[in-house]
C-alpha cells in the first residue's frame, strides 16, 4: 500500500483532480461545499495494477487551514504539487513546498491544472520553469532537484493516465529501517457510528495492528481495544504499514480521543514534554534561543520553546541543533519530521534526534558530536545515547524506544559491550543496560561522598547501603553495578560499604580515653550509670560495636547484655511466656534496663510481644 498526499493553493484544482484520480469526491462537508474549497482533510483511494492500493490526501489550501494541511501531509511518500494554469505560483504554493522540503518528502510531482481553460503555451512554459527555479533555490533534496516531474493536466482522460504513470513511477519501494517496529497510528479524526460506537481514522506510520488488540491513547494514556479494522472502506483482520485506516475502538469514548492524539500497542507509551533535534530556520528572520513557537508533529500540534545548542541564534537558510521543550507531552519517535511555525507563518522544521534527553550544558561540545553522530542515523551512537539518557535502561524499555529491528539492536548491543562502551548487568530478575562513560561519574560521585562522610565521622569507616541510596539519590541495582566496577569500594560481613584505600585512625589520646570508658561502662553490668561523654565518644563508643545506647549518656556493655539475654532465653524455655516485671525482678534491674533488652531481643527476632508478654520465636 501506498499513501500520497495533493497540495497547493486554494482553488487550484485539488479536490478536483483527486475526483479524476479516483471518482471519489473528498468534499464531503456541507460548508465545504457551499465555500467551494476544502477545509479539512479528504481522503480518497485508487487501485494500480503494479503498485495495488494509492490511498490520497487531500489537504487544505487556503493559509487559514495549514494546521489542518500539515497533518495530512506527514505521512505520505508522495506529493502532488498543484499549480492553476491561469495563476501560476502562488504564496500557498510556496509554503505548501517548505512544509513538503521540511518533512522530508523526497518525492513530489508537479501538476499544472486548468491547461484547458487557459491553453497559453508560452505561460504555461513560464510556470514550469518558474516552479523549477524555485525548487533549486530551495536546496531541496527532492527528486534530486532537476529531476521533478511536471504534468499538465487539462480535460483529457490521457493527462490523468500520464499522471498515474508518473505516480507508479515515482512511488517508494523501500521502507525506512527505522519504521519497522512499535506499530503507531496517528489520529485525524474520531467520531461515533450507530451500533459500533468510537471510530478513529488515520494512516499506520509504522508495524501493524490486529483485530482483538489492546492498545493506548497517547499522551492521556487511555486504554481500549481494537474491535474492528477497515482499509480503504474493507474490512481486515489485519492492518499494515502505511495503511489509511479506520478503527473502529471499545473501552473508550469519542470524547476521550482527538486528532493529535496517537494510537500504540499497549506496552508502547512513552511520551516525552522535550526533545532533541536538528533544525533548519527558512524563514527571514534569525531564530533566537529560548523562541516561542507552534510545533505540529504527525497530526498534534503543541505550543513549545526552542532552546539552541551550541549557539544563540540561528539565521535563515541555516542548519543547527536544539532542545525542543514542549508545554505539554506529546508522543514521538526519533527520525519524526516536524514544523515550528510562529505567528501564522511556517519558520522552520526538522528532525527528531533523542525522544527523550537528559540536562547538560548546551554548549557541551561532546553532547554536540553525540546529536552530530546521531543525525547520521548512526544506530550504536542511538543505542548509546538513549542509555546515557535513562542513566540506566531496562533491555525491554531500550526496545521499546529505539524503533529499529530487534535483531539489528541486538547486535548493535553486543558490538557496544565488546567496545567496552556498555555494560549488561542482571539485578533480580530485570536485566539492564548502563553506559561505562555513566559507571566512571557515578564511581566519581560515590567514592568522593564516600571520603568525605569518613572524614567528617571519625569513627566510621563503613557506609549502610541505605543511607548511600539516598545521600547520591541512585537506585540499588545501579549502584550494585557501580561498586562491581570498581576496586577500592568493598563491603564487609555487615554489608556495609568502605573504601580500601581509606581508614579512619584514633589517635592514643583518643585510643586510651574510649578504652578506659570501655571497662567503665563493663563494670556497671546491669546497673548502667550516666556518662558524660562529648559527642566525639559517644560516636567512638558506638563504633565499637561493643557499647549499646540505652538513653542519652546511658550505656550498656554489649557482654552484660548477652548474659541478661541468655538468662531470659532460659527462662522462656521453661516458661511459656514472660512480663516485663518479671524480667526486672529476677536480673534485679531497673525498669529503663529491661525494658531496653526485651525490644532489643524482639528486634533480634529472638522474642516477640504479645499483649503484656514475651514469647520465644521457635
Amino acid at each position: 500500500m501506498h499513501i500520497i498526499g495533493i497540495a497547493g493553493h486554494i482553488d487550484h484544482g485539488k479536490t478536483t483532480l483527486v475526483k479524476r484520480l479516483t471518482g471519489m469526491e473528498t468534499d464531503n462537508l456541507l460548508i465545504e461545499k457551499q465555500r467551494g474549497m476544502s477545509i479539512e482533510l479528504g481522503f480518497a483511494h485508487y487501485k494500480d495494477p503494479i503498485k495495488g492500493q494509492i490511498s490520497i490526501i487531500d489537504v487544505p489550501g487556503h493559509e487559514k487551514f495549514i494546521q489542518n494541511m500539515i497533518a495530512g501531509m506527514h505521512s505520505i511518500e508522495l506529493a502532488i504539487l498543484v499549480i492553476a494554469a491561469g495563476e501560476g505560483i502562488m504564496p500557498q504554493t510556496i509554503e505548501h513546498l517548505n512544509i513538503i522540503q521540511l518533512l522530508n518528502i523526497k518525492k513530489i510531482v508537479i501538476a499544472i491544472t486548468k491547461c484547458d481553460l487557459f491553453p497559453n503555451e508560452e505561460e504555461i512554459n513560464r510556470i514550469e520553469n518558474d516552479i523549477k527555479s524555485l525548487i533549486q533555490v530551495k536546496n531541496t533534496s527532492i527528486n534530486e532537484k532537476n529531476n521533478v516531474p511536471i504534468i499538465r493536466i487539462n480535460d483529457s482522460q490521457k493527462s490523468i493516465d500520464k499522471l498515474k504513470a508518473v505516480i507508479k513511477q515515482n512511488i517508494l519501494n523501500d521502507q525506512n529501517q527505522f519504521l519497522q517496529n512499535n506499530a503507531r497510528l496517528y489520529v485525524d479524526r474520531s467520531f461515533t457510528l450507530k451500533g459500533f460506537g468510537t471510530v478513529v481514522t488515520g494512516t499506520l506510520t509504522n508495524g501493524s495492528f490486529d483485530i482483538g488488540e489492546s492498545i493506548i491513547v497517547l499522551p492521556k494514556k487511555k486504554l481500549a481495544k481494537i474491535r474492528n479494522l477497515q482499509v480503504n472502506g474493507k474490512d481486515v483482520q489485519k492492518a499494515t504499514i502505511n495503511s489509511r485506516l479506520a478503527m473502529n475502538l471499545q473501552g473508550i469514548n469519542k470524547d476521550e480521543i482527538h486528532r493529535g492524539d496517537v494510537i500504540r500497542p499497549i506496552k508502547n507509551d512513552f511520551v516525552t514534554t522535550q526533545f532533541d533535534a536538528r533544525i533548519i530556520n527558512i524563514s527571514e528572520k534569525k531564530i533566537i534561543t529560548n523562541k516561542k513557537i507552534t510545533l505540529h508533529v504527525g497530526t498534534a500540534h503543541s505550543e513549545a520553546r526552542v532552546k539552541l545548542i551550541g549557539i544563540d541564534e540561528l539565521n535563515k537558510n541555516t542548519k543547527g541543533l536544539c532542545q525542543i521543550q514542549l508545554f505539554q507531552p506529546i508522543s514521538i519517535n526519533q527520525f519524526d519530521n516536524f514544523i515550528i511555525r510562529f505567528s501564522g507563518q511556517t519558520i522552520a522544521g526538522g528532525e527528531v534526534l533523542r525522544t527523550s534527553t537528559h540536562k547538560y550544558n548546551r554548549f557541551d561540545q561532546k553532547e554536540i558530536n553525540r546529536l552530530l553522530e546521531i543525525s547520521k542515523r548512526n544506530i550504536e551512537e542511538i543505542i548509546l545515547s538513549a542509555i546515557i539518557d535513562q542513566t540506566f535502561i531496562q533491555k525491554k524499555c531500550l526496545y521499546k524506544i529505539i524503533d529499529v529491528d530487534s535483531l539489528k539492536i541486538k547486535q548493535k548491543i553486543n558490538n557496544l559491550i565488546n567496545m567496552n562502551k556498555i555494560t549488561d548487568y542482571k539485578f533480580k530478575d530485570d536485566h539492564f543496560f548502563v553506559a561505562i562513560e555513566t559507571i566512571e561519574q557515578l564511581k566519581k560521585q560515590v567514592t568522593l561522598y564516600m571520603k568525605n562522610y569518613f572524614t567528617k565521622n571519625k569513627m566510621k569507616n563503613a557506609i549502610k547501603l541505605k543511607q548511600l541510596m539516598q545521600k547520591i539519590d541512585i537506585e540499588e541495582h545501579l549502584l550494585n553495578c557501580v561498586i562491581e566496577h570498581t576496586e577500592v569500594i568493598h563491603t564487609d560481613n555487615k554489608g556495609e560499604f568502605y573504601l580500601s584505600n581509606f581508614r579512619n585512625q584514633l589517635t592514643k589520646k583518643q585510643a586510651l580515653l574510649l578504652e578506659t570508658t570501655i571497662q567503665q561502662i563493663r563494670s556497671f553490668s546491669l546497673s548502667p550509670k550516666k556518662i558524660n561523654a562529648s559527642k566525639e565518644l559517644q560516636e567512638m563508643l558506638l563504633a565499637t560495636n561493643e557499647i549499646k545506647n540505652i538513653d542519652k549518656n546511658l550505656y550498656l556493655h554489649k557482654e552484660s547484655y548477652e548474659n541478661a539475654k541468655t538468662e531470659i532465653i532460659n527462662f522462656l524455655k521453661n516458661n511459656p511466656k514472660v512480663t516485663l516485671a518479671q524480667v526486672r525482678d529476677f536480673l534485679v534491674i531497673n525498669r529503663k534496663v529491661a525494658q531496653f533488652i526485651l525490644e532489643k531481643m524482639d528486634e533480634e527476632k529472638i522474642t516477640v510481644r504479645k499483649d503484656q508478654y514475651r514469647i520465644l520465636i521457635n
